[in-house]
């Protein structure tokens, strides 16, 4: 599965334990992925149109 956030992945040998170095390599891997999110949302949301805009408030322009 190919994700633009979440790239890092953790091969396990079913039975055997995660050393902790992995473990917290890939929990860093995990949290700059979300941090990646929450950028693109912070964009996003920037182009918004203001809730006053004309557009949004008053009488209909477009027909409903």
């Amino acid at each position: 599965m190919s994700n633009p956030y979440f790239t890092n992945s953790l091969d396990l040998i079913p039975g055997n334990r995660a050393r902790a170095s992995d473990v917290e390599a890939n929990l860093s891997a995990v949290e700059e992925g979300f941090d990646g999110v929450a950028a693109d949302i912070d964009a996003l949301e920037s182009g918004k149109a203001p809730i006053d805009s004309p557009a949004l408030t008053g009488n209909p322009t477009a027909p409903t």
